[in-house]
Order: structure tokens, then C-alpha cells, then sequence
């Protein structure tokens, strides 16, 4: 949430502005995540944001994201036997991971998971490369899913929808599929997993964010969603 109000001008100009130098890490930046309105338009930031990312040289900005080559393998060999988290540590999204991986979580959706917390960085001074939080597979579809836990309010349904979009544009497909021992013809989907009661979820679920909705579609991001009791049915 922003700590002051901003006019509709002022967060166009911002956007424009991070677009020029920073595509990469846009999703990073605070006003992705403010959760008010304009204070002369009354629009949502997100829908304000999103009707700027939606202008075609915009769009183009975004589908140039480089790719970025991981030397080491994406496959970490701990994660054969990953260590869980302690309930009351800050890590719960990569719990929730852990859980869908070790219990062999199958979607009807998104279908079953691979690995969880897939690492992007090539060094240790790429600070601004982030993990994949989950990969599945469905038949010949491989999701890229970004995971968003249900009390995380700070991370609307714009920001999670265009970290997994960054991360798709970073990750270097094909060396990902050799990794994974995946087939060479798989497609890499980008899409975000969220839980119902989310602030992502309602946001998903709700009719006032059109222009977000429609930015979605345009980067082909799929979005799932997972509830509560699905998540207690997963072994600890």
C-alpha cells in the first residue's frame, strides 16, 4: 500500500520512466504493489499501471526482457531430500513448495510438480534475479509457477502477474528442459498460483480491475488457485 496518494499522471510518468532502463526488475518496484486509488481519478493504481503496460512500444519493452544463462544446473541435487522449514520461520511460501513437492501434488490443472525454488541467478551478483517457486508439468506443458500465500496483502495480483512474466523472459528455456531431462518440444508456460481469500485471488475474482485483466491475457499468464484444505490434505 502507497503511503501517500499519487495523481493518474504521476504513476504514468513513473512507469514510463522505469520502462526506459529497468523492464527486468519493474515488478520490483513499490508502485506494483500499491493497493489505493488515484487521488484526482479515483482509478486503481493496478488498472492505471496496466492500461500504461498495455500501449503496443510498451508491450514490446516487456517482451524484450533478456534471457540471462544459469552456468550450474537449475536441478539442485538437495532438493532430492529438501529440509522443511519450521512453521514459525518467515520462508512459508517455500514450505508451501516443499509440501506440494515431497506429498507429489497432481492438478488437474497444472499438473504434478516437479521441483520447487528453481534458482535464475548465474552469480552471486545477480541480486535482482529471483527463484521460480514451483515447476509442473501437465502432458507437454511446463508451468513456471510463481506462488502467493494467503495473508501476503503486500503482493497484489499486477506484481505476482508480472514476476513469473520477468522470470519466464530470464530463464533460459532450453538449458531448463535439459536440466529437467524434459522433451525439447515442451512449451514453458509463465502462470501464478494462488491461494482462494488472497488479495491476488480477489483481485482475480473481482470486475473492477478490466485493464489488469485484460494486460493478463496479453502476457498469457495463466492463473490457478488452491484453497486451504488442499493444503492441510499435503503431509508436513
Amino acid at each position: 500500500m502507497s503511503k501517500r496518494s499519487y495523481t493518474q499522471k504521476e504513476i504514468e510518468k513513473s512507469i514510463l520512466d522505469i520502462l526506459k532502463d529497468h523492464t527486468n526488475i519493474l515488478y520490483q518496484k513499490n508502485l506494483i504493489g500499491y493497493k489505493g486509488k488515484t487521488k484526482d481519478t479515483s482509478r486503481y493504481y493496478s488498472e492505471v499501471i496496466s492500461e500504461v503496460l498495455l500501449q503496443r512500444e510498451n508491450l514490446k519493452h516487456l517482451s524484450e526482457i533478456p534471457s540471462l544463462t544459469r552456468e550450474k544446473s537449475y536441478r539442485i541435487p538437495s532438493h532430492k531430500e529438501p529440509k522443511l522449514p519450521s512453521k514459525d520461520s518467515n520462508r512459508i511460501e517455500e514450505r508451501i513448495a516443499i509440501r506440494m513437492k515431497t506429498g507429489h501434488f497432481n492438478s488437474p490443472d497444472f499438473g504434478k510438480i516437479l521441483d520447487y525454488q528453481i534458482p535464475l541467478k548465474n552469480k552471486q551478483t545477480d541480486k535482482k534475479t529471483g527463484k521460480i517457486d514451483l515447476l509442473s508439468q501437465k502432458e507437454n506443458m511446463i508451468y513456471l509457477l510463481e506462488l502467493k500465500k494467503k495473508d501476503n496483502t503486500n503482493d497484489g495480483l499486477l506484481k505476482s502477474v508480472l514476476e513469473i512474466f520477468t522470470y519466464s523472459k530470464i530463464v533460459d528455456a532450453k538449458k531448463l528442459k535439459r536440466d529437467f531431462e524434459l522433451k525439447s518440444d515442451c512449451k514453458l508456460l509463465p502462470a501464478i498460483l494462488v491461494f482462494q481469500g488472497s488479495r491476488p485471488y480477489n483481485e482475480y475474482k473481482s470486475n473492477s480491475f478490466p485493464q489488469l485483466h485484460k494486460l493478463i491475457e496479453k502476457l498469457k499468464v495463466s492463473i490457478f488457485t488452491i484453497s486451504e484444505e488442499q493444503l492441510k490434505q499435503m503431509p508436513e
